[in-house]
């Protein structure tokens, strides 16, 4: 009887988990249970940048650095083979009020180069704030939406299940899995009961304006070009659970971005958007053993990557899949010695 595993939640990191297990598992039945799918996730509001971005402090450098290198390594794959997927490769400008020692993400950049002090200058005008420091780099980008939907279609065509429900509670699967995948951000407090997970808010804007090529990003705001519109942004309110449209905020992220790139003042508005990452002290991947509806079962989760989830969900599923391999062998019954 093949194996049965559940995966709950439909984000970027519940899809890109689930492909995994199949890719790993190609006789499992494999079921993805969730409330909400793209286009009505956080996933599709993420600008899709890779940066790490409001992340836990308490990853172990090692462990992040693997998941950073794989996930990078997956989007740039897609960006030079398959971009009508939402991948490509794009440059810009980072500047900072403070000088700081180069990041050891930017090893992953495909080129970086600090900015001379007439650069920044050229570069910011003189109406933004001041800024001691500035990079210019090339790295990814993930239209989430995009490569959702390419996801989503993926796992359906290789014998997915899908299941469209709100759970409230993980006994609501029944005891028919072998192992279950904990991809479900902030409904692991309900779900989990895990009290360190909290909402960070964040408040977007999607303009059209071709005339920007380059992202550009600061300590407070940022914008970013996709394929067909550029975000900008952006907040991040902690433990904020408010998911309306502020007027307040609308007209402080378009005039701060205008003040940093002039051209945005003849971009036309296409939509206002609000999502809640998932924050946590570190994202959580690792495997408990636990009681659902009566029978003990590996719960492996993959929660909590607060502004990072686009920057670490392939990482995480390579681990996620190596966690359920093992709980999966620890079920096999021991051999006979005759």
């Amino acid at each position: 009887m093949p194996k049965r595993i559940a995966v709950v939640g439909a984000g970027i990191i519940g899809l890109s988990q689930a492909c995994e297990l199949q890719k790993k598992f190609p006789d499992a039945e494999i079921t993805i249970v969730a409330g909400e799918f793209s286009p009505d996730l956080t996933s599709d509001i993420a600008a899709g940048f890779w940066h790490p971005y409001l992340l836990g402090e308490s990853i172990p450098p090692e462990t992040l650095k693997r998941w950073l290198g794989a996930t990078f390594s997956y989007i740039l794959g897609y960006a030079r083979s398959h971009p009508t997927h939402g991948a490509m490769i794009i440059s810009g400008y980072e500047f900072l009020r403070k000088a700081v020692p180069r990041p050891e993400f930017a090893d992953f950049f495909l080129q970086f180069r600090e900015l001379p002090a007439d650069e920044i200058l050229a570069v910011r005008g003189t109406e933004a704030y001041p800024a001691e420091q500035g990079w210019f780099y090339t790295t990814v980008f993930l239209e989430t939406g995009l490569h959702m939907r390419y996801l989503l279609k993926k796992f359906r065509q290789n014998g997915g299940i899908i299941q469209k429900r709100i759970l409230e509670s993980l006994d609501d699967l029944g005891n028919k899995y072998d192992a279950i995948v904990n991809c479900s951000g902030l409904g692991a407090i309900k779900l989990v009961g895990d009290k360190t997970v909290h909402p960070i808010r964040g408040q977007v804007i999607r303009v059209k304006c071709p005339t920007i090529k380059h992202f550009y990003l600061d300590d407070e705001m940022y914008i970013l070009p996709n394929s067909e519109t550029t975000v900008l942004g952006g907040t991040a309110e902690k433990d904020d659970w408010d998911l309306s449209v502020r007027p307040a905020t609308v007209k402080w992220i378009f005039e701060e971005n205008a003040k940093r790139m002039p051209a945005l003042r003849e971009a036309e508005i296409v939509s206002h958007r609000v999502g809640l990452r998932p924050g946590r002290h570190s994202p959580r991947v690792e495997l408990e053993n636990r009681l659902v509806a009566g029978k003990m079962t590996p719960v492996i989760h993959n929660y909590g990557h607060g502004g990072s989830g686009v920057t670490l969900f392939q990482g995480c599923a390579i681990d996620g899949v190596e966690l359920v391999r093992k709980a999966l062998e620890s079920q096999r019954s021991p051999t006979s010695k005759l």
